[in-house]
Parts: C-alpha cells; structure tokens; sequence
C-alpha cells in the first residue's frame, strides 16, 4: 500500500484550516499505510502533534520521518529539520537541523526560482539560528559573529520583515547598543502597522508579537508596547500572557518614573492602579481557561501582594470613591 498525494494535500488542507482533529485522523491512516522509505505522512502527523502541543509525539513522528528519508537523494520534506529544531532542546543538534532544513529550502528555491513562501521559510530558520547564538549557544567563542551574520543573512532576505527586525532589535539589546536596538522596534512596529492596515498575509504571528512586546518593555518604549498588546488585545482577550505584560508594563513604567523622578504622584498612582487591574484580569483568565504555568501565576501573585502592600487600590474602590468625593461636593454647592 501507499499514500497519494491527494491524501497529503488533504491533511495538509485541513491544517490551515485549523480542522486539526481531521487532520490528524487523517494523518494517522495515511502513515500507518505508508512505505518504509516515504516519511512524508509522518512529517504530516509530527506537525499536526505539534499544532496540538503534543511535543513527545510530534518529536517521534518527525524522527520517523527523518529516519524514512535518509536514503533519499532528494528530500523535500524540510519541514521535518525545522519542527525537529524548533522541539529540541540541545543547541548544537538544533543547530545541523536547521542547516538541513535551510540546504533543502535553498535547494527548492534554485529549482522554483522566486518563491516568496520559500523565502519567508529561510529567512524564519535564520532568525531561529540567530537566536540559537544569542541562547543556547551563547558561550561558543564565535557565538556574535554568527549571530550578526544569520541575523544579516535573514535581513537580507526581507529587510522589513517584522520577524528579522525583532531578532536584529533582540540581538543590539543582548549588545547593550540600545538606540540601536529602539531603532530596529520602531521599524519593526511600522511593518506590523503596515500588515496589519492591508490585512496582509505578512503580519507576524500573535507569538512574534507578543515576543516584541517583551522587547518593548526591555527597552522602556512602554507606550508603544500598550498600544500593541492592545491591538493583540483585541484578536484574542483569552491569552494570559496579554493580560499579564499589560500589567507588567504599568509596573515596570512606574518603576521607572520613581527611580528616575520623571512622573508625578498621580501618574504613578495611576499605572499601578492599571497594572493592578490587569493582573486580576489575568488570574480571572487563567482560572477560567485553566492555563498550566504555575510560574506567571505565582509571579502575578507576588506583583499583587507587593502593590496591595503599597495601598494601591483597586480600580472600582477608585472609582466608587470620586464618586463620593464629586457627590459630596454637588451636595456643598446645593446648600450654598
């Protein structure tokens, strides 16, 4: 027996489809028929475990399929390396992976010719192999000289491109060129405005966006880090991590204007009392869709009992107390 291509076109249909519970029916039958030297039913099913964040099944289906490929002369399945990197928590075998899943592209790509998919596809293991350098193997002695090369190769690419310009802005920070890095952000939000105003199939994904934000707040732009978490905001409300770099945000700002003597008492008053809110906002949120890091959910905790002790009142207590305050003065003016 054997799998068609037609078979393949379907899962691979019903994951951008987000249809993954057909996909992986689907995936399952058409690699349980498959020969022993075709791998690409199993690099179907690795990438429908890892939409589901089952990470040791995606694991071993990719293997499957990297070990069905070996003989072959000219895989195409790159997908496989890139998912298999992307999983493995050893940098140095997360590095080869990408290289070969990087040859592979490379090789499509002269065949295609311009393919911009293509492309988008290298330029993201650049990133990737970038970040590699910047983490896991930041202790290499040639670690920022190959930083700088992947991160230029992928700018290259794209210069533009969201995703390069966050691992370029991400790179300048771990170099303390900070200007330089606030300049590569500025680009980059210009790119996810520009994407996000065509309704553009460019705008980075909810997970790049979320890492920028991070990178925002480093940089102290807490302004134009609100202003995309709200945006981010606004396409899910049920994502705990929105919830809690908003809160993080305003902490971090009246940290800052304190130590810098910058805001008056009111301003600060007031982003405590906002970072309050979002913190509470995302304790409700992970209750309510039983999120499991227990890591946020202790730090979200000690934020609150560290602004509770600081007296920061709740928005509503705020509220309810102007309220008070401005019928209090209207009853005054009344018996004058």
């Amino acid at each position: 027996m054997s799998v068609t291509d037609a078979e393949l076109l379907e899962i691979r249909e019903k994951l951008v489809k987000d249809e993954t519970s057909e996909a992986l029916i689907l995936a399952k039958k058409a690699a349980d028929k498959s020969p022993k030297e075709d791998g690409r039913a199993f690099e179907l099913l690795g990438e429908v475990y890892a939409e589901l964040a089952d990470v040791k099944k995606a694991r071993s289906a990719f293997k499957e399929a990297v070990s069905r490929s070996k003989n072959l002369t000219n895989d195409q399945g790159y997908e496989k390396y890139l998912w298999l990197a992307q999983i493995n928590d050893n940098g140095s075998k997360a590095l080869k992976l990408y290289q070969k899943g990087v040859t592979i592209l490379e090789r499509l790509l002269i065949d295609k010719g311009e393919d911009a998919d293509l492309k988008k596809k290298i330029q993201g293991a650049y990133c990737s192999i970038a970040e590699l350098f910047m983490t896991d193997l930041c202790m290499q002695p040639d670690a920022e000289e190959n930083c700088e090369l992947y991160t230029k190769l992928a700018l290259q690419i794209d210069a533009t491109n969201a995703e390069a310009l966050q691992t370029l802005a991400s790179m300048r920070i771990s170099q303390q060129k900070i200007e330089e890095a606030k300049d590569a952000l500025s680009k980059c939000l210009q790119s996810i405005s520009r994407a996000a105003t065509e309704d553009s199939v460019d705008l980075p994904t909810y997970a790049v966006r979320t890492s920028i934000v991070r990178l925002l707040i480093e940089v102290e732009m807490h302004e134009e880090a609100h202003q995309l978490l709200v945006y981010l905001q606004k396409e899910d409300d049920q994502i705990l991590d929105i919830w809690y770099l908003l809160g993080w945000n305003c902490y971090v700002e009246a940290q800052n204007l304190q130590e810098q003597g910058n805001g008056s008492e009111e301003e600060i008053k007031e982003l405590l009392m906002n970072a309050k809110f979002y913190f509470i906002s995302a304790l409700g949120v992970y209750q309510k869709i039983g999120w499991d890091d227990e890591g946020i959910k202790s730090h979200i905790q000690e934020l609150l009992e560290i602004l509770n002790g600081l007296g920061v009142p709740n928005m509503d207590e705020e509220n309810e107390e102007a309220e008070w305050e401005t019928s209090e003065n209207e009853e005054e003016m009344d018996e004058d």
